[in-house]
């Protein structure tokens, strides 16, 4: 499932929903949750997903970056992360962890972060975040191709 955190209506923290957005068109088949910020009542709504590729702004990373990193499967720190979300996808997927069933593998996970510029009011992206949409979205797909791979092989 890919789940696009941000708000649309705060120029650049909407880049997340807006990736998502543009890989839903590319694929209609592929899940899809859009959120403002993460909150424990979504829980529920990814707790079966088999992969999990959070999208999402990152102030601390430079106007345009995009940085992926896969989420540990053993995280158990579920404090909010600080910042402009109620979680942040670490402590979202450790309390996933607590109430999935334990007679399960956890999910694979990955967050897809891009720097951002601007969080004004608008509904327009900075230059370096509007061309960063693009390698967003090559790179989850090479996530979920990776991931899909993997699990044919098994």
């Amino acid at each position: 499932m890919l789940v696009g955190i941000g708000n649309v209506d705060r120029e650049d923290d909407g880049v997340g929903q807006l990736v998502v957005q543009r890989l839903s068109q590319r694929h209609p088949s592929w899940p899809v949750l859009l959120v403002r910020q993460l909150l424990p009542e979504l829980v529920d709504q990814v707790a079966n997903a088999p992969v999990l590729i959070f999208v999402d702004a990152a102030t601390d990373l430079p106007p345009g970056d995009v940085q992926v990193s896969q989420l540990a499967s053993t995280t158990s720190d579920v404090s909010p992360g600080l910042g402009s979300h109620l979680l942040h996808p670490e402590p979202f997927m450790a309390l996933l962890r607590l109430v999935a069933a334990t007679d399960r593998e956890p999910c694979k996970a990955w967050c897809v972060r891009i720097g951002i510029e601007r969080l004004g009011f608008g509904q327009t992206l900075s230059a370096p975040v509007a061309l960063a949409v693009a390698r967003g979205v090559e790179q989850v797909e090479s996530l979920w191709g990776r991931w899909s791979a993997a699990e044919v092989d098994q």
